[in-house]
This record gives C-alpha cells, structure tokens and sequence, in this order.
C-alpha cells in the first residue's frame, strides 16, 4: 500500500508533475498567490523609489504648516495687544469725553451765571420805571442792587442785633437781588423786595414772598414781592400773581 511518503518520493523523481499536482491539488486564488507575492515586491520596489520624495513633501510641507503655526500665534498675540491698546483707547476717550462734558458743564453754569449777573444789573436799572407804571410807587430808592448792598446790608445787621429777625434770617435777606423803597400814591412809604430771573421760576416767587416779609418785619414798613423776568410763564403768573407782582424787563442781550 502506498503511503504519502511514496507520493512524495514519486515527486522527488519526477518535478515535471508538480505543477499538475498542485493544480489538483490548490484553489484557483492559491494557485495564483505567487504571482501576487510577485507584483506585490514589484510595487512595493516602485513606491519604495517614490517614498523619498513623498518623505521630503511631507517634511517641507511639515516646516510650512509650523511657520504658518508661528506667524498665526504672533498675529493673535498681536491683535490680543491691539485690542487690549484699544480697549484702553476707549478708556482714556471716555474719560476725555467725562472731562470735556464736566467742562461743557462748568463753562455753561459760569455763562449762565454772567448772563444772570448782568441781566440783574439790568433789571436794577429799569425797575424803577416798573414801580411806577405798575405798582403806581414815586421817588425810588434803591436800597440794594448788584452794583450796591451798603443800605440792606445795615438794615440786616440792625435787625439781627435788635432781634426783630434772626441771623438766618438776616443772611437770607442778603441774598436778595433788588430792593427799594418808595412812597405809595397816598404818601406812605413802601419797599419793593425782588428777585430778577431771565425766566421766572416759582422758586422765585419763594424768595421774593419770603425775603419780602423779612424785610417788612426787619424795617417796619410794609414791603411788596416782586419778580422780574424776560419771560414769565403764563401758568406761573396764573399761580403765583396773588402773592408776586410780576415785571417784565427784556433781556438786551
């Protein structure tokens, strides 16, 4: 009985028959495997040549994307800085603006208080005309103005020391913008207390009521409230005309 040794031996003898065995023998996809070992070195030789090159692409391209890296981080670091420069910018602007509007803000209150002044110095100059054609008052003198407070200023020490008014009330007094005193139609003597405004405001009417009845308790003689204004608003007048007596003085300037 032959065994697989024979077999063997046989196709030691006789190498013509090996590839009729192996046909036999093998599936038709191991039969071509050698072939595929084959072109598979082939290939792996011709790519083998390519890798060089691919290797040097990827290097050079390597350099490139990490200088890119590089610029890209310095350009963020840059722009970090710019926009911290003008956050800062924006810091400093603001408070030039702060600055600017505060000194907007100042200039208008000293051109508003000039404008005041010299609108006072006005109204002092033509009260005395409007103690006439409106109050119907004769020979006025003025006690204050602007320009002169002598003649209030003895009166408010004289009462304050003799204690007819207090010292508030004395330093109140003081601070009122016109006075006079006049002779009434029937002879008797009266004073005129009055606060100039270019637009009458009721804290107006608040001062010249008040001040007027410290005047009137600090001299004796009855005493008149006055406003004088360039523009009075008719719901003021309305409100306020059976305490004040309104005069209209334009503003010349």
């Amino acid at each position: 009985m032959a065994t697989a040794l024979d077999f063997i031996d046989a196709l030691r003898q006789h190498p013509q028959f090996h590839e009729t065995v192996l046909r036999h023998l093998l599936t038709a996809g191991l039969l071509r495997l050698p072939e595929q070992v084959k072109q598979l070195g082939k290939d792996f030789l011709e790519h083998r040549e390519e890798f060089p090159e691919l290797r040097n692409q990827f290097i050079k391209h390597r350099k490139e994307f990490l200088e890119y890296a590089r610029m890209t981080d310095e350009r963020l670091v840059a722009l970090e800085s710019s926009q911290e420069e003008l956050r800062q910018g924006q810091k400093e602007l603001r408070t030039d603006m702060d600055s600017l509007k505060a000194t907007v803000v100042q200039i208008g209150g000293t051109v508003s208080r000039l404008d005041g002044a010299n609108y006072e110095n006005q109204a002092a100059d033509y009260a005395p005309r409007r103690l006439r054609t409106v109050l119907g008052l004769s020979q006025p003198i003025a006690i204050a103005t602007p320009r002169e407070r002598t003649a209030l200023h003895a009166i408010a020490d004289q009462a304050a020391v003799s204690g007819v008014i207090s010292d508030d009330e004395a330093d109140d007094l003081l601070l009122t913008d016109i006075a006079f005193a006049a002779t009434g139609p029937g002879g008797a003597k009266i004073q005129v207390i009055a606060e100039a405004s270019i637009t009458a405001q009721a804290r107006d009417c608040d001062r010249a009521v008040i001040r007027a009845g410290i005047m009137g308790r600090a001299t004796g003689t009855p005493t008149i409230p006055v406003v004088i204004s360039a523009e009075a608003p008719d719901e003021l007048v309305q409100a306020r005309q059976h305490e004040v007596t309104f005069f209209n003085i334009p503003n010349n300037d």
